[in-house]
């Protein structure tokens, strides 16, 4: 086989990327390679229509994935992220907890969140009382991040 009979069937290889890549999509949960498979359709066409350069179709195949990535990144966000909850550890941000152990600015204190003792620490730096209601404003690790409520 010649170098130019594999230029003129590069269409070919186009279709199998886009079967490829239409069936790896079809098995996630996740957009993953939609965008490939439609830059494979559009590079095949461009290969169909005559541009035999297998340079200029691999330009076309990534410039095109890189549109239709960008392009689609908002939509992607704007229809499939809407409605993303709050899940376990996260649903505790904004809560009130009962300071357990005294928090120093230099030294972790501890909080008592629904019967469970966690770390914290004063997103103030400053020393807070036991007994003291305190809003807590994130996790990082195993700690609480708290300030004392008004």
């Amino acid at each position: 086989m010649t170098w130019d009979v594999l230029v003129q069937y590069m269409w070919v290889l186009w279709l199998a990327l886009i079967i490829l890549f239409i069936a790896i999509e079809a098995s996630t949960t996740q957009f993953v390679s939609v965008w490939f498979a439609g830059s494979s359709l559009i590079t095949m066409i461009v290969s169909l229509c005559g541009v035999k350069n297998i340079f200029i179709q691999l330009i076309v195949f990534v410039s095109t994935s890189a549109i239709l990535l960008l392009a689609s990144q908002p939509l992607v966000k704007k229809y499939f992220k809407k409605n993303v909850s709050k899940t376990n550890i996260d649903s505790i941000v904004g809560e009130i907890a009962i300071v357990s152990k005294k928090i120093n600015p230099t030294d972790r204190g501890e909080c008592k969140y629904h019967g469970q003792y966690w770390l914290a620490v004063s997103a103030d730096e400053v020393e807070i009382e036991v007994d003291t209601k305190v809003v807590i404003l994130a996790i990082e690790g195993n700690k609480l991040i708290v300030r004392e409520t008004k």
